[in-house]
């Protein structure tokens, strides 16, 4: 068994996209079961070939902008979408178990969790250096937990295999079960903690490295995992919710600590293709001007007769807007609003107004024209988590423990002020500092942090998980006429062909 195995992940290898130079794709197309994991490039090969499942081997899903994304799946279903394409199924919550929308991310990750698993067994065998397997197996932990725990977010305990003995050395009556939630919880903190104790990888990576998972990128998985339990567990009355929350607040400061990651002066440069790899990201997608490794989040955004007025080749698609009605929930001094476009250049005129192609609303333009694309495909990094995020939700878990003003400086409100000043002139004397101020109650200000964070994060990919936290997206959904959205949406259901292959239990309602 073990040699059968064995040729299978050298065919697993073969079949990866691997990355040499800042994860540049190249193919590497010289592993055999003779040569396999016997040095320090062989490793390299392979663990950075596992970052390839990031984006897969085509231009749709995953970690990227097209329908059955994360980035979909966190956002369409929310008030913070809008689009000229037409989702009825996924904006009226009329998902089932056999929508490949539904089911791309389980299919994709739920496997290569199992892949991960396999390669770190592989390399404690490997005959290479301890700081080289020590290097590379955190890595995998680390970016194991992160799709473990996006996988729990969407699906809840999904049946991932994290022990190499069953992958390894399965018996005849091995089988796939969906863990309970707390062994769940309990495997993903852990990973995390061990690899953050260890402290192995770097705060940050740079050079050809930039791209790998972090120290500070482990401790923003725990940040999430703490935030959604404190949330879940507040909303549903079970257990001491607090506890999650002061756990979250430890290690946001943790990560503020570390006294290396730093808000971009202006909001606008954060996406700037002159500003990449600025200290504001925790980690993105190093992207490149071809399809697959590409970001072609712009081109689902453009017109189809936008044309750049820096003479820039660009397609588009003519799909996302930022509804009307969420642009106008904007201060209008607020520089977060001026990253959604409410015109543009057709080649012969300003298009202008809410009609036509902006009948929907504004054109969300965080990422911007950039100049190395193939019109399609930009080389704009794809950024997944960014400081302010951490900065937010750190006021979030102060308050929830200590109200608006209390637990010492920072407060909630303090942190909240840091973000905010950015997007602001003479933000000291604005009216909407004023209005944060006067907030003294622990709900209105949990309230006033969920708009917060839509104005912040609008187009990041966390609308839903935002909503599900603070108990509102069920509710939300309703006021806004999806009717048939019930409390069983917060989860999406397992893909029906799992259900029906494993036999494990299908999420409630589905």
């Amino acid at each position: 068994m073990k040699t059968k195995f064995k040729h299978i992940l050298v065919i697993l290898c073969l079949s990866m996209i691997s990355c040499e130079g800042n994860l540049e794709p190249e193919l590497f197309d010289q592993i055999t079961p003779e040569n396999f994991l016997t040095n320090e490039d062989d490793v390299k090969t392979v663990v950075t070939g596992v970052y390839t499942e990031f984006r897969g081997i085509s231009e749709w899903g995953r970690y990227k902008t097209s329908w059955g994304s994360v980035m979909t799946l966190q956002e369409v279903p929310t008030d913070l979408w809008a689009a000229n394409w037409f989702y009825k199924a996924h904006t009226d919550f009329m998902w089932k178990a056999t929508d490949y929308f539904v089911c791309e991310i389980f299919e994709f990750f739920v496997p290569a969790i199992t892949k991960a698993t396999a390669l770190i067994a592989r390399i404690q065998d490997a005959p290479v250096s301890d700081d080289i397997k020590n290097r590379y197996i955190a890595e995998l932990r680390v970016v194991r937990a992160l799709w473990m725990y996006d996988l729990f977010d969407l699906y809840g305990p999904v049946p991932a295999i994290t022990d190499p003995e069953k992958i390894l050395n399965p018996t005849q009556d091995f089988t796939v079960t969906r863990p309970s939630r707390e062994e769940y919880i309990t495997f993903v903190e852990t990973e995390l903690k061990e690899v953050i104790n260890a402290k192995i990888l770097p705060v940050a990576w740079t050079g050809s490295d930039y791209g790998h998972v972090s120290q500070a990128t482990a401790m923003m998985v725990l940040l999430q995992l703490y935030m959604h339990e404190g949330g879940y567990c507040r909303n549903k009355h079970v257990s001491d919710y607090l506890d999650y929350f002061k756990k979250a607040e430890q290690v946001a400061k943790d990560i503020m600590d570390l006294q290396y990651y730093e808000l971009q002066a202006e909001f606008k440069d954060i996406w700037s293709p002159q500003n990449q790899h600025n200290n504001e990201i925790i980690f993105a997608l190093p992207s490149f001007p071809i399809p697959v490794m590409g970001n072609n989040f712009l081109a689902h955004v453009l017109p189809t007769d936008y044309k750049s007025q820096q003479g820039i080749p660009l397609t588009g698609w003519n799909g996302f807007r930022t509804p009307w009605e969420v642009y106008d929930s904007f201060d209008p001094a607020d520089k977060r609003r001026q990253v959604h476009k409410t015109e543009y250049w057709n080649g012969k005129e300003m298009v202008t107004g809410r009609t036509g192609t902006l009948e929907y609303g504004a054109l969300p333009m965080k990422y911007q024209e950039n100049a190395n694309t193939d019109g399609t495909n930009d080389a704009s990094e794809y950024v997944i988590y960014r400081y302010a995020d951490v900065i937010m939700l750190r006021a979030e878990a102060k308050n929830e423990i200590f109200g608006p003003d209390g637990g010492g400086t920072p407060t909630a409100k303090e942190l909240l002020h840091q973000v905010c000043r950015r997007s602001f002139d003479n933000y000291d004397q604005t009216d909407h500092k004023k209005k944060i101020d006067q907030i003294t109650d622990i709900d209105a200000f949990r309230a006033h942090l969920l708009q917060e964070r839509a104005w912040e994060f609008i187009w990041e990919g966390k609308r839903r998980s935002d909503m599900i936290r603070h108990g509102v997206f069920i509710s939300n959904a309703i006021s806004r006429g999806k009717n048939l959205a019930k409390d069983y949406h917060e989860l999406y259901p397992i893909p029906q062909q799992t259900i029906y292959e494993l036999k494990i239990k299908q999420n409630d309602g589905y």
